[in-house]
């Protein structure tokens, strides 16, 4: 009698094999997730940084805009108060023929208090609620008669984007003068 020994045809992989080319692939597929968000957190970073300049360049633009066409009538600390020939309210306006306009920091918020078509008062915010403002300040020269200076104003804004605490704060400054020359 013979003896034949049965011979193993190797067609596949062992259980080891199976089990050493499922873990580098469980690895490599959980290193490209990390990547993935991690990317995904930095675009949602950049947006909100973004977002955050373009609404304090609209409200930098706005205020500006305003103090073009109106006169500055006092900028001390965080609140500037303008005589504007159209828009603002008329109810307790010390403006004369004018009428008035107010920006201020309440909260986190800039804050431009105009006119409804009554004359009153009302307050509404410059700024969108995704942006932190943490200062504002207005720097007024040659507001007041009879100095020789023309009047101009900086604005100073420093922001955060909200969503992030981390996310460093920038600062936003412009100078302007109103258009009519008062010397």
């Amino acid at each position: 009698m013979s003896i034949r020994l049965l011979q193993i045809k190797k067609n596949g992989f062992t259980l080891l094999e199976l089990l050493v080319g499922m873990a580098l692939f469980i690895v490599i597929i959980a290193i490209i997730i990390s990547v993935f968000l991690s990317l995904i957190r930095s675009q949602k970073q950049h947006i909100d940084a973004q977002n955050m300049v373009d609404n304090s360049r609209f409200t930098l633009e706005k205020i500006s805009r305003a103090v073009r066409q109106g006169m500055i009538q006092s900028a001390d600390g965080s609140v500037l108060n303008l005589c504007h020939p159209t828009l603002g309210y008329t109810v307790g306006c010390s403006c004369g023929a004018g009428k008035c306009l107010e920006y201020t920091l309440s909260g986190n918020r800039i804050m431009e208090t105009s006119g409804d078509a009554g004359g009153n008062p009302v307050t509404a915010s410059l700024t969108a609620s995704n942006v932190s403002i943490f200062s504002l300040l207005f720097q007024g020269n040659g507001i007041g008669t009879g100095d020789g200076l023309q009047q101009k104003v900086t604005i100073s804004i420093v922001a955060r984007p909200s969503a992030t605490v981390t996310k460093p704060e920038l600062t936003f400054q412009v100078a302007v003068s109103p258009r009519r020359l008062e010397i």
